[in-house]
């Protein structure tokens, strides 16, 4: 979400079984979002789900 905020990442990921990554440069990902708004839509949505899971555990 830093990349959302200009701020730096307040996390770091560690996967579990081989993977192939893709390195996006801030930049070159704020134009693809600006060019393709059904991927940052998607992404809205697991961002929003992602944060309604976790408030209903806080909230129990």
């Amino acid at each position: 979400m830093a990349i959302f905020e200009n701020a730096p990442r307040s996390a770091t990921a560690v996967a579990a079984v081989e993977t192939e990554v893709l390195v996006l440069a801030a930049e070159k990902f704020r134009q693809t979002i600006y060019q393709k708004p059904d991927m940052a839509f998607a992404i809205f949505r697991e961002l929003s789900a992602r944060l309604r899971r976790r408030e209903a555990e806080v909230l129990g």
